[in-house]
C-alpha cells in the first residue's frame, strides 16, 4: 500500500520539530544547570529548590516527547496497518464509515461477489492478468480488520468466470462458466461448480452442460442440496429438454456434486435465468430471468417460475410492462417475494435522438405467485443485485429493498446503489441513491453480514484507464 505523502511529509517534520525542540531545551538545561550548580551567590535553599524545579520540568519534558512520539506512531501504525499480503492489492480508509477494498490483480479486475463469514469475509470475482492470458477466477479472503489473508486465481487453457459463492460448514461452494476445454468443457462453454475448503483449496471441480452454450449465474442452498441456475442452449450431454434457443436451467446437485434433477423453462427464442432463492416455509425454489419466446419477440418479459424440492413446476407468472423487462436479481422474506432488475422504456417523444431510457424497478410477489406491484424509479439506471431488509415491526407498513447495480451520470457509468422504500398506505415510493465516483464502473451485488451487521458492495471501478476490483463495506446504506 502507498502511504499518503502529505501525511508522511507532515509525520516527518513533527519529528524534526520535536528533535529539535528536544536539543534546544536539553542545551538550555545543561547550561542552566552548571550555572546554578556552581553558584555561590545563592542561599542553599534557594538552590535546592532550582534544582528540584528543573528536574521536574525535565521529567514533565520527557513524559511529554513520549507521548507525542506514541501517539505519532499510533497514527501512522493504525492509519496504514492493512498491508496486503498479495502484490497489486491494496486497501484506502474510505470516510463516514467506509472502508473500500481496491484489488488490482492485473490487466482487468472485477468482484462479483463477497459474503461474510466466521472469520472474516470471502469473496469471488474474475481477472485477467495481462492481454497474453484468459480470463481466471478470483477466489480472496479477507479478515475482519480488512487485511487480505490469501488470494486465489482460479482456472484452466480457456476462459473461466466466478459469479456466485455460497458459504458450507468448512469451506465455500462457487460458480460460474468456463470455456476450458481441460475441463470437459462439451460445448462452447459450461457451468462451473467449485467445491473448496476454508483455505482456498479445491476440494472437487465440475462443468456441467451440453453440446453448445451452458452458463451458470447464480447458485443458492436447499435444504442439504444446492441449486444453480442459468442458461442452455440445445439437449444433450447433461441438458434432458431444451424448448428452441437458450432456456432457463436449473440444476440441483447433491453434497458431492452429482446432479439430482435439471429442468429448463421458455420457448422458441430467448430465455435466460438469472436469480435463484429458496421458501423455506412452503419448500419451493424461486427463479427469475428474461424470456422474449412468449412475446413477439421483440420484447423481453420476465418470468418467475417456481419448482418444488423434487423438479415439479409448481406455478409460473409474468412481469410486464408492455415494454422490456429484465430481472436481475431476488430475495424472499416469510411472507412475499421481491425481484429487481430494469425496463427499458421507448420514448414518446417526435424526433427525439434518444430511442429510449434505462429505469430500475421492484416487484412484490406473494409465495404462490401472485403479483402485487411493479414499481419503476431512476434515469439511465439498472439494477443488478438486491437484498431484503430483515422482518421488523416496521415491515407492516413498509417493504423496504436494498439494491446496487449503475448509473449513467454525466454520460458515464458509475457504481450506484440505495434504499427502495415503498408505503402501503400512502403508495408513495421513497429512493435514497448513492453513487461512487469514478471513471468508469458498477456493482454487480450486494450483501449483508448480519452479525457484523455491515453492508458489502462488490463490483469494479476504473482507475488511470485500468479495471480494478471494488468491495465497499458500510455500516448502512
Amino acid at each position: 500500500m502507498r502511504l499518503d505523502r502529505d501525511k508522511l511529509r507532515n509525520f516527518q517534520k513533527n519529528r524534526k520539530f520535536n528533535k529539535r525542540r528536544k536539543q534546544k531545551f536539553l542545551g538550555k538545561f545543561k547550561k542552566e544547570s552548571l550555572s546554578t550548580l556552581f553558584s555561590i551567590s545563592e542561599p542553599q535553599k534557594t538552590k535546592k529548590r532550582s534544582k528540584s524545579k528543573t528536574l521536574v520540568s525535565v521529567i514533565l519534558l520527557f513524559i511529554t516527547l513520549g507521548i507525542l512520539v506514541l501517539s505519532f506512531g499510533f497514527i501512522f501504525t493504525h492509519s496504514y496497518s492493512f498491508l496486503p499480503l498479495t502484490k497489486g492489492i491494496f486497501i484506502k480508509e474510505g470516510v463516514i464509515n467506509n472502508k473500500d477494498i481496491i484489488i488490482d490483480t492485473g490487466l482487468e479486475s472485477r468482484i462479483l461477489k463477497v459474503i461474510g463469514t466466521s472469520s472474516g469475509f470471502t469473496g469471488v470475482g474474475s481477472t485477467i492478468t495481462d492481454d497474453k492470458e484468459k480470463y481466471q477466477i478470483l477466489l480472496f479472503e479477507i479478515d475482519e480488520t480488512g487485511r487480505i489473508i490469501w488470494t486465489k486465481l482460479l482456472g484452466a487453457d480457456g476462459d473461466d468466470f466466478g459469479y456466485d459463492i455460497v458459504p458450507l460448514d468448512n469451506g465455500y461452494l462457487i460458480v460460474g462458466t468456463t470455456s476450458s476445454k481441460s475441463l470437459n468443457v462439451s460445448g462452447r462453454y459450461d457451468a462451473y461448480v467449485i467445491k473448496l475448503d476454508k483455505n482456498g483449496n479445491v476440494v472437487w471441480d465440475k462443468s456441467f452442460g451440453g453440446p453448445d452454450w451452458d452458463r451458470a449465474y447464480k447458485i443458492s442452498k436447499v435444504e442439504d442440496k444446492f441449486v444453480f441456475v442459468g442458461d442452455n442452449y440445445a439437449k444433450g450431454g447433461d441438458v434432458t429438454e431444451n424448448f428452441g434457443e437458450h432456456d432457463y436451467w436449473t440444476v440441483v446437485l447433491s453434497n458431492e456434486g452429482k446432479i439430482i434433477w435439471d429442468r429448463s423453462f421458455g420457448g422458441v427464442h430467448w430465455d435466460r435465468a438469472y436469480a435463484v432463492g429458496y421458501d423455506e416455509k412452503n419448500k419451493q425454489i424461486i427463479v427469475a430471468g428474461s424470456s422474449n419466446s412468449f412475446t413477439d419477440g421483440t420484447r423481453y418479459d420476465g418470468y418467475v417460475v417456481s419448482y418444488d424440492i423434487n423438479g415439479n413446476l409448481l406455478w409460473q407468472t409474468v412481469l410486464t410492462n408492455s415494454q422490456t423487462l429484465w430481472p436481475t436479481d431476488l430475495c424472499i422474506t416469510a411472507d412475499s417475494i421481491f425481484v429487481g432488475g430494469y425496463v427499458y422504456e421507448f420514448s414518446n417523444i417526435p424526433n427525439s435522438e434518444k430511442l429510449g431510457n434505462e429505469k430500475s424497478f421492484v416487484a412484490k410477489l406473494s409465495l404462490n405467485g401472485e403479483v402485487e406491484y411493479i414499481k419503476t424509479f431512476g434515469e439511465s439506471v439498472r439494477i443488478h443485485s438486491v437484498i431484503c431488509k430483515s422482518q421488523g415491526k416496521d415491515q407492516n407498513l413498509n417493504d423496504v429493498i436494498y439494491f446496487a447495480g449503475y448509473k449513467y451520470d454525466n454520460e458515464k457509468k458509475v457504481p450506484w446503489y440505495g434504499i427502495f422504500e415503498y408505503n402501503k398506505n400512502s403508495n408513495v415510493i421513497n429512493i435514497v441513491e448513492k453513487t461512487i465516483d469514478t471513471e468508469y464502473g458498477m456493482l454487480f451485488s450486494i450483501s449483508r453480514d448480519e452479525k457484523r451487521n455491515v453492508f458489502i458492495l462488490s463490483g469494479s471501478i476504473m482507475d488511470n484507464g485500468k479495471m480494478k476490483g471494488l468491495i465497499r463495506f458500510l455500516s448502512d446504506i
